[in-house]
């Protein structure tokens, strides 16, 4: 198996933007599914909010518990996963016949870092901290809300979801067949 011989003239700057394209729709599509896993989680927390607004907490108080909750969250991950970059990107940088490295692109990758970190936080806790801030004590002390409030959004962002894997897969197959 000659891996430099059959990709050696593959990559050009057209192949790398459609290449960093697929890049950000696969982080979109992760963010959206860390939403999705994020609105089931915040379902089964809706007493715990009840019993918070009842003993005086208020709206902006709960919402700044989910945003604060899911930055952290996220900031544990961007670690986490610099460190695997870390281990894979040897490997990666073999198999490609390149040398790219962590520390190229200075600010602007610690500015765009910041940015995903910012952004992915505010996706995953924004909605349901909106939504539950809003609900009323009352009706989630004595049970009537069955998650109706995360239906038609979530709803909205499995049909995203799945509609940017389908095009990811698309492109998949169709760069595999150019490149026979």
């Amino acid at each position: 198996f000659d891996v430099k011989s059959r990709w050696s003239n593959v990559s050009n700057k057209t192949s790398s933007y459609i290449l960093g394209s697929i890049a950000v729709m696969v982080l979109l599509v992760a963010c959206l599914n860390y939403v999705l896993l994020s609105l089931a989680s915040s379902a089964s927390r809706t007493r715990e909010i009840g019993v918070r607004k009842v003993i005086g907490a208020t709206g902006r108080m709960i919402r700044f518990q989910f945003l604060s909750e899911s930055a952290v969250i996220v900031m544990i991950s961007v670690p986490i996963s610099l460190f695997a970059l870390y281990l894979i990107l040897p490997e990666f940088n073999s198999f490609m016949g390149r040398q790219i490295s962590l520390t190229e692109g200075g600010i602007a990758w610690v500015v765009a870092l910041a940015v995903i970190v910012f952004v992915t936080g505010m996706l995953a806790g924004g909605y349901p901290a909106a939504v539950l801030s809003d609900l009323i004590p009352q009706k989630i002390l004595k049970g009537n809300t069955r998650g109706s409030y995360k239906a038609k959004f979530s709803g909205l962002l499995i049909v995203f979801q799945f509609a940017a894997c389908l095009v990811m897969l698309i492109c998949a197959v169709t760069m595999f067949d150019q490149m026979k």
